[in-house]
């Protein structure tokens, strides 16, 4: 399960509800900082969005890591669009 939201709002969901504490907690180590962390500041350099620990978690469990690369096109596609054209040609 991945919680999806802001920081604030993913802790506050995990924190409140009794049965998701009681679920066992992966904690990554990217061996990369975030993508995201170009376009918004992350709480700590741990930090990944959503579709980035997807890809992480993927990574380790497919043999053929053709989802996880899939998942980061479409980030990357998203993070064009977030630019805008004059920024993305910089």
């Amino acid at each position: 399960m991945l919680l999806d939201g802001s920081w604030k709002e993913a802790k506050t969901l995990w924190w409140r509800n009794p049965w998701l504490l009681k679920l066992t907690r992966l904690v990554a180590n990217p061996p990369a900082p975030a993508r995201l962390g170009r376009l918004r500041r992350e709480p700590r350099r741990a930090a990944l969005s959503t579709l980035e620990a997807a890809a992480l978690v993927l990574r380790h469990l497919e043999a053929e890591p053709t989802a996880a690369d899939a998942l980061l096109a479409a980030l990357d596609r998203l993070m064009e669009a977030a630019r805008g054209p004059a920024q993305s040609r910089e």
